[in-house]
């Protein structure tokens, strides 16, 4: 296989569930539970006001873009005090915070490949970022491609294992919901939980054409949704989100 030929295009879109807890920097978190913590509290209480306060797992950002995000979620209406805010922030790089080179990888097949190949232009525990919230299989071909014409040297054997590395120790974190079985759940909650969570659904009800409208507004801010997939969401929500039901 010839990775730097467009080897993302036939790979398949496959969600892997793995994350290790020993990533979190100040406390061990699974990818379905926040760490404790003096602040744990304040945090849900703020944030899942909007989102699932589960979408922190996974991420691991520089202090000084935790900073940011908060303000980009005050911007959007998140509604706390000063202090609220504070103990937020303290929390999240506490427990979330990336430094360069004090992150230990978890062991598999393809970590000596990725630290002989990645480690020639930068700390390889970079990933643990996510590279802005990546994680599906082809996502990760897709930065491994991006690095590649940025000069990045290695046989096609080590990119396809370095792949392989990073889908299954980063992968796509599901999103704890309650929403209703049927058909589109799981596109959904892969789709769009990664970003908000999927609390956002609840206790709306729209027609069909409302809640197309509403995908296509996030596919323009981002979203990976394909045709039929997209067709498949919006049945859904309409489905059990629809102006007539009574779904809450």
């Amino acid at each position: 296989m010839n990775f730097a030929r467009g080897w993302t295009a036939s790979l398949m879109f496959t969600v892997l569930l793995s994350l290790p807890g020993s990533l979190a920097s100040g406390a061990e978190a699974s990818p379905q539970q926040l760490p404790d913590g003096p602040e744990k509290a304040t945090l849900i209480r703020v944030c899942s006001s909007c989102h699932s306060a589960n979408t922190m797992l996974g991420r691991h950002n520089p202090p000084a873009y935790w900073d940011k995000e908060i303000e980009h979620m005050m911007d959007r209406g998140a509604k706390g005090s000063t202090e609220d805010f504070a103990k937020i922030a303290e929390y999240l790089k506490r427990n979330f915070a990336y430094t360069p080179g004090e992150v230990p990888l978890p062991e598999g097949p393809g970590k000596a490949e990725l630290i002989a190949v990645c480690s020639k232009c930068h700390a390889p525990d970079i990933v643990v970022t996510r590279d802005g919230k990546e994680g599906l299989r082809t996502q990760w071909a897709s930065v491994v491609e991006r690095m590649i014409r940025k000069g990045a040297k290695g046989t096609d054997q080590q990119y396809d294992l370095i792949v392989d590395y990073l889908t299954a120790n980063f992968g796509y974190i599901p999103v704890i919901s309650y929403l209703p079985e049927g058909p589109g759940k799981a596109v959904l909650e892969r789709d769009c939980g990664g970003c908000h969570g999927v609390v956002l659904f609840l206790g709306r009800h729209q027609t069909r054409d409302a809640w197309g409208r509403t995908m296509e507004n996030m596919i323009g801010r981002g979203a990976i949704v394909k045709g039929d997939e997209f067709e498949l969401v919006v049945d859904y929500l309409t489905k059990f989100y629809g102006p007539d039901n009574l779904i809450q």
